[in-house]
């Protein structure tokens, strides 16, 4: 079984979160979030994710698995 997930928020930590995610071969990384619309991209393209502005959206869209937020947990709100 593979677990799907999306990390939202693509600073250092988010973008190295993804990398090391998609190097686990029990994680499919299929969805990114991030307000910087090029970082999204950049980030999703060499994992196969489909990059997204808004996190909320990524999440109702068809392509949402479990979540990571990759910020501040004092910043963090419960995602899905």
């Amino acid at each position: 079984m593979v677990l799907k997930a999306g990390v939202v928020g693509l600073g250092i930590l988010g973008s190295q979160y993804t990398t090391f995610l998609d190097e686990q071969p029990e994680v499919h990384v299929d969805s990114v979030a991030d307000i910087r619309s090029k970082v999204a991209r950049e980030v999703a393209a060499p994992v196969g994710a489909k990059p997204y502005e808004d996190y909320e959206q990524m999440f109702r869209g068809p392509d949402a698995g479990s979540g990571g937020c990759r910020r501040p947990q004092t910043r963090c709100t419960a995602i899905r």
